[in-house]
């Protein structure tokens, strides 16, 4: 465990096993955000529907909004039941993503426990929080979002092959598949 001196302050550097576990929960983040925006791009253009957005949702908490409501559309009733079943597991995992993915590292204590600086910004200004975290509990978190991202992917391969059958997509579907 190394540490360095910086404008005064002791830094300890985070442990190989906090910084993987912190990799492994970014990438799996990403890959996540990839199948939604694939899914909304695919409601938005083939399936619209009455209360839909003008514009294209770009925060997570919008994208599941959208697409719960993109998936009253009858020609996605196949989807529909596990397709809010995940959507609401992806709503339940959103801050423990938030606090890590959008938040700045402060400091690793011991190198296993990080402090994270998370800021939000909101219509009457914006606020601060401090988050506490250990490798424990990002390992829990990156395996959580490896699991959301197989389902959220087949999801989003599923509702292409329902949406463009001529030109289906292969690939594991899981809960998703006919």
């Amino acid at each position: 465990m190394g540490g360095q001196l910086v404008s005064d302050i002791f830094h300890t550097d985070p442990s190989p096993r906090l910084l993987s576990a912190l990799g492994a929960l970014t990438l799996n983040w990403a890959a996540i955000e990839a199948a939604l925006d694939f899914s909304v791009a695919i409601i938005f253009h083939d399936h619209p529907f009455n209360r839909m957005d003008a514009e294209v949702p770009r925060a997570l908490g919008r994208k599941i909004k959208f697409l719960k409501d993109g998936l009253y559309s009858e020609k996605l009733a196949p989807i529909r039941t596990p397709g809010r079943a995940l959507l609401a597991d992806l709503k339940s995992h959103k801050d423990d993503r938030n606090k890590i993915v959008h938040g700045a590292l402060l400091d690793a204590a011991d190198g296993d426990t990080i402090k994270s600086l998370r800021v939000q910004y909101g219509k009457s200004g914006h606020s601060t929080s401090v988050h506490t975290v250990t490798a424990d509990e990002v390992e829990g978190y990156a395996l959580a979002a490896l699991k959301l991202s197989d389902r959220t992917t087949a999801f989003s391969v599923r509702l292409f092959n329902i949406t463009r059958p001529d030109q289906p997509i292969s690939y594991p579907l899981g809960e998703f598949a006919e």
